[in-house]
């Protein structure tokens, strides 16, 4: 897993709703479809809790939407070759441009193939 150091930005919700998130840094310089994966504009809303990316889909709250990657040539170290890792998908707009498999990008600063998109879900 990423050994990164951690962020503390803003993730925009299916329904346009602004909240906060921690991801790793490298998450959010991640290019995705020749989309990056910027934070979204504005401020979370009051009193609403952070959305979740590491916790079980079945986790109370927002569980971030976004995709699945494997590495495509360059594997860093900590990660198997072939095995999927999920990237939040930080803004609704991004993750639409997407392809739903057979995307490229980039993270870590290496390439990587997009196997698969994963959609927010709140419980």
């Amino acid at each position: 897993m990423s050994s990164g150091p951690m962020l503390f930005t803003r993730y925009q919700a299916d329904d346009g709703k602004i909240f906060p998130v921690r991801i790793n840094e490298e998450t959010a310089e991640a290019s995705l479809a020749g989309q990056t994966n910027t934070p979204p504009e504005g401020q979370p809303g009051s009193g609403l809790p952070s959305a979740r990316v590491g916790a079980g889909r079945r986790s109370f709250g927002v569980n971030c939407r976004g995709v699945r990657v494997v590495f495509d040539e360059t594997i860093p170290d900590d990660y198997k070759e072939g095995v999927p890792i999920f990237i939040p998908v930080l803004r609704k707009a991004v993750y639409d441009a997407i392809p739903t498999r057979n995307g490229t990008g980039t993270y870590l600063g290496n390439s990587v193939r997009i196997v698969g998109k994963v959609p927010e879900k709140i419980n």
